[in-house]
This record gives structure tokens, C-alpha cells and sequence, in this order.
């Protein structure tokens, strides 16, 4: 796995540093981020830290806390936004992935848009919410944890297709 100088920087997704905290799946997520950390800067969208402390135990806050303070942060700013609007117009009119739109969270799509943006790849257990032809799968891990087999993947934005498909479904200029 060698990343090319533009997509230097993997963000991880909220349910990578989820199983991290599981005890079924700790030792698998940890083996993959040291894996991950070896060939990338790693991240985290300033969205994942909410997901993260979000219904925490009083208990459980200070050790997230210290292991997300851990990973660069990308800010959720209104230009994130605005292109995790677009990028949802389009999966919402893309033939391609328009069946499995609605099942894809906001949160999702601000980390979507937060690696297209900041032209980052992003480490995550659920490929479904990254759809083809947005993003590449760069690379895979299975893993054998206590519950099973669990997969991470490192994808990559497709940024000359989400820039051909917001032509299409999301102009910027006003008409008339």
C-alpha cells in the first residue's frame, strides 16, 4: 500500500475506531490502523469525533477522547457541507447508486465530502456506505475477529467522476 502524494492521509471512518473500543473486534481494528498508520497520515473528520462521543458512559469519555485527540482533525465548515449536499443530490440521481442512496447517513456523506475535498482516502468496515463509481477500493483487510470475519477497506474518491456527475445533477451557476 503506497499512497500517492495527493491522497497521503486515510480518514477513518466512525465505525473504525468503534470496533477499536469493542472487545470483539478491538485487536483486529488496532492491527489495521497500526498497518494503515505505516503507509498514511491518519484522521478523522471533526463529524466522526461527534459520532464518537456521541452517548458515550460518562466512563468512556476521557479514553476516546484521548484516542481521537490521537488523529488529525478536518473542520465540518460550510464548504464541507455544501459539497456533502451536492455529493447526496447526486447519489440520489445517479442510476448507478440512486437504489442505495436514502441508506446512506449524513454523516457518511460529510466524510465523503470531507475526503474529496481534502483529497483523502478513508479507511472503513462498511464499503456500502462509500458507493462505486465515488470511490475506489485502493485496498482490503479481512480480519478474523471473536464475531467473525470482519473486512476494512481503504478507499479512494473518484473526483473526475463526482465532478462529471455534479455537471450533471448539481450545477452551480444559476440558469436564466
Amino acid at each position: 500500500m503506497k499512497p500517492s502524494k495527493q491522497f497521503g492521509v486515510v480518514l477513518f471512518d466512525a465505525n473504525i475506531i468503534d470496533y477499536a473500543f469493542k472487545s470483539a473486534t478491538k485487536q483486529a481494528a488496532i492491527d489495521v490502523i497500526e498497518l494503515v498508520a505505516k503507509s498514511y497520515e491518519t484522521a478523522v473528520s471533526e463529524y466522526v469525533r461527534f459520532e464518537i462521543y456521541r452517548g458515550l458512559e460518562h466512563a468512556r469519555v476521557p479514553l476516546a477522547k484521548a484516542v481521537v485527540d490521537r488523529f488529525r482533525a478536518f473542520p465540518v465548515d460550510k464548504y464541507t457541507l455544501d459539497i456533502a449536499a451536492a455529493l447526496s443530490t447526486c447519489y440520489g440521481r445517479d442510476d448507478a447508486v440512486k437504489h442505495k442512496a436514502k441508506s446512506i447517513s449524513d454523516g457518511d456523506t460529510i466524510l465523503a465530502a470531507t475526503a474529496v475535498i481534502n483529497k483523502c482516502n478513508i479507511l472503513t468496515a462498511d464499503r456500502m456506505d462509500f458507493p462505486t463509481p465515488y470511490f475506489n477500493e485502493i485496498d482490503s483487510f479481512k480480519q478474523t475477529t471473536q464475531k467473525g470475519p470482519l473486512v476494512f477497506y481503504v478507499l479512494q474518491p473518484d473526483i473526475l467522476h463526482l465532478n462529471e456527475m455534479l455537471t450533471l445533477c448539481y450545477p452551480v451557476k444559476s440558469e436564466g
